[in-house]
């Protein structure tokens, strides 16, 4: 119903769903700034005519079936600041580029098949406040970079859980940037379902954020014999190394 990809010009492929403008937006000057085709039954990968429209803000491909890798050819579009490719099938990794986005203020890219190490690049990032990577398939260590992301003091979700991450080098960013994490405003913290094994408590030193809601592999037991992937004395939820088989808790041996 909204004429995409007909005849017509390309800023009149759009309609409204209630308050919601779905499709093609542009400013006075007919240049394409947000394209929004959430739903939509997209597949294969993303078209290269993409990254000539240099005034776009807003790329929202949330749940379609949109797969193959992102270009470093996506740093083209210098002032985009919202970016939200979750619930695809996108997959390889971030390019080492990626923090070229730096007009960035929110990355959705959670339910994915994202796989290897994120780039140092992401501390480049200054402007970003909301981040979601969770449930795709990145492994080693969380970048000291980061801790440049200091507009990240008023984001409420810092997910990173159900990805293969090995090491979050809390001391080093404490050495860094003291005291740790002091311009995290954080309310909501996922870190389970990782492959850490150590740094968790070190969001419960005195000077760290205030978290509402904390998750991480901190799940032990007696009977049946669990021993916890890590120490968390400030954690909300402890979950255990495989949470499909195995409930999260809250951090005290109840169901949540």
């Amino acid at each position: 119903n909204a004429g995409f990809l007909s005849n017509s010009h390309e800023c009149d492929w759009s309609h409204r769903d209630g308050n919601v403008l779905l499709g093609v937006e542009c400013d006075d000057g007919d240049n394409v700034t947000s394209i929004s085709l959430e739903l939509n039954n997209l597949s294969r990968s993303l078209p290269l005519e993409i990254y000539g429209l240099h005034g776009l803000r807003t790329l929202d491909l949330k749940e379609n079936s949109l797969s193959g890798t992102l270009p470093s050819t996506l740093t083209m579009l210098s002032d985009l600041e919202y970016l939200d490719l979750s619930r695809n099938d996108f997959r390889g990794g971030l390019m080492e580029n990626f923090g070229d986005l730096s007009s960035l203020r929110s990355f959705r890219a959670e339910k994915n098949s994202f796989t290897g190490t994120l780039p140092k690049s992401l501390g480049n990032l200054v402007l970003l406040k909301n981040l979601k990577l969770d449930s795709n398939g990145f492994w080693g260590s969380v970048p000291e970079e980061v801790s440049s992301m200091k507009e990240l003091s008023k984001v409420y979700d810092f997910l990173f859980a159900d990805n293969c991450f090995h090491y979050l080098s809390l001391e080093k960013l404490r050495a860094h940037c003291p005291p740790l994490f002091s311009w995290f405003s954080l309310a909501h913290l996922w870190l389970n379902d990782n492959g850490f094994t150590d740094g968790m408590n070190n969001f419960c030193l005195e000077g760290g954020p205030s978290l509402a809601v904390f998750y991480s592999d901190c799940l032990g037991r007696s009977f049946p014999p669990i021993v916890p992937q890590v120490q968390c004395s400030c954690c909300t939820i402890c979950c255990a190394e495989n949470p499909k088989t195995e409930p999260c808790l809250l951090n005290g041996g109840t169901l949540p």
